[in-house]
């Protein structure tokens, strides 16, 4: 099989069979980039989902205290 693009020569076979680099490299591409998502919510917001167990929260099943959360979660 030909390598038309050239990949074979620009690939550092003997640094791959090395543990130190596999481990860097799997550090590299596993990482999943963490994004903080901004809440604005107040306590009297109402989700459609408890924020804690993720669950659907009918009216008469909201907490008393914070309206973002089930009854059972607070």
């Amino acid at each position: 099989m030909k390598d038309v693009f050239g990949f074979n020569k620009a690939i550092n076979w003997d640094k791959l069979n090395d543990p130190k680099v596999l481990k860097e490299l799997e550090k590299v591409f596993n990482e999943k980039p963490k994004k903080k998502k901004k809440d604005n919510s107040k306590k009297n917001d109402m989700f459609l989902n408890c924020r804690s167990c993720n669950t659907i929260i009918t009216n008469d099943y909201r907490s008393k205290f914070d309206k973002r959360y089930c009854a059972d979660c607070l």
